[in-house]
């Protein structure tokens, strides 16, 4: 499924963690010895993607949210309502709901600021 977007997981992997295929393999051998200790890494996986859904559908539904009283405010036909705002980013544009707001911390910032 992934694949199906042009995203490469095993690609991925590599480059993160500076590995390779064997590496890779070794890795999940080992961790394969020990079942329940795989478990425990996938469920907290699983935990941490939850997360990152979830902030991202509380970013997405506070763009809506704005979007929606912008709409209220401009008339009808008006140019505003119609035309989606980008930012100019080198040769591409990037839509607004992209671009990250500097002064406001990312939702993995807010989680990570009392370490355990």
């Amino acid at each position: 499924m992934l694949e199906e977007t042009g995203f490469k997981p095993g690609e991925f992997l590599y480059q993160k963690h500076n590995i390779d295929s064997l590496s890779l393999a070794e890795s999940t051998k080992f961790y394969a010895k020990d079942p329940a200790n795989l478990e425990r890494i996938y469920l907290k996986v699983q935990q941490n993607l939850d997360s990152l859904k979830t902030d991202l559908e509380v970013i997405r539904e506070e763009e809506k949210r704005i979007q929606d009283s912008i709409n209220s405010l401009v008339p009808e036909g008006d140019s505003l309502r119609t035309r989606r705002d980008s930012l100019v980013k080198g040769n591409n544009l990037v839509p607004v709901s992209k671009a990250i707001d500097t002064l406001k911390p990312l939702p993995e910032m807010r989680r990570n600021r009392n370490p355990t």
